[in-house]
């Protein structure tokens, strides 16, 4: 069953991105993964879903309309425990902070416009992979987003998660253009809405 992502599904989607997902808030640890996830549901900047089974979380989608504004609404949503996670992470994890520095910079080639609508997160739990939770979750996405107003999305790939893009094009999704950030080669996918 596909529901929207609420506060009663944060744990559990922390757990599934700290487990599934790679990148600078994974690097942070899970209590800014918490304090993200707990920021993106007080705010309708984030959109996101959760796939249940049996009540429980299995796989989740996050993105935006606006993905450049969202972590700023996030942070105004949850602003004691975000800056808390973020001062608990670059002490206890420094590298998160170098990588923080780099992403600052953006891209070393190539180009991405980060003002156009995006799914930022997708993770499916390693029991539910080929289930068709994440397909679920990508068709209730590309729904909200048709309803909001856009006529297309795009997302980020890394170019050596050959799973992950094997899914994407089997969905439908088209490449539009590749770039270099942090030292990771990325594609970048749209899909029409």
């Amino acid at each position: 069953m596909i529901e929207q992502m609420g506060p009663e599904h944060v744990a559990d989607v922390t757990r599934l991105h700290c487990a599934g997902l790679g990148g600078l808030l994974t690097s942070l640890g899970p209590q800014a993964v918490r304090a993200y996830y707990t920021g993106c549901v007080r705010t309708r900047t984030a959109v996101g879903f959760v796939a249940l089974e049996q009540g429980v979380v299995r796989a989740f989608v996050l993105g935006s309309m606006y993905p450049s504004r969202l972590r700023r609404r996030v942070v105004h949503h949850n602003r004691g425990p975000v800056l808390a996670a973020l001062a608990i992470g670059f002490v206890t994890r420094p590298r998160s902070l170098a990588l923080l520095v780099k992403l600052s910079r953006g891209p070393e080639e190539g180009d991405y416009d980060p003002r156009v609508p995006e799914l930022i997160y997708l993770a499916v739990d390693a029991t539910s992979i080929g289930s068709g939770a994440g397909a679920d979750l990508v068709k209730a996405f590309t729904q909200e987003m048709r309803g909001a107003g856009a006529f297309f999305y795009e997302l980020s790939v890394d170019d050596a998660d050959a799973q992950a893009i094997q899914f994407y094009e089997g969905q439908g999704f088209r490449r539009v253009g590749r770039y270099r950030e942090a030292g990771i080669a990325r594609r970048r996918y749209a899909m029409d809405t």
